[in-house]
């Protein structure tokens, strides 16, 4: 059997929004991915599981699931010790 010998594929590709990304704040990434929509949604499905868990409101704003986000991306960019 011989030698597995990969293809070379040529690839060049041009951004043409790189130039209007180039000051975007982790805010802008994130509503790429998450609208505020999907954060109102998260924060009722929170809000429900503690209210069938604990049977009292938890009252967590969709704010509160944005700053929970923000933090976590942050956290994340942290090396490990």
């Amino acid at each position: 059997m011989g030698q597995f010998v990969p293809m070379n594929f040529e690839f060049t590709f041009t951004d043409p929004t790189f130039h209007e990304r180039e000051r975007w704040k982790v805010e802008d990434y994130i509503k790429v991915y998450f609208d505020d929509s999907d954060f109102a949604n998260i924060c009722n499905c929170t809000n429900v599981k503690y209210l069938g868990e604990k049977e009292k409101h938890m009252n967590l704003s969709t704010a509160e699931i944005k700053i929970f986000f923000g933090i976590a991306n942050v956290l994340s960019k942290i090396p490990p010790n």
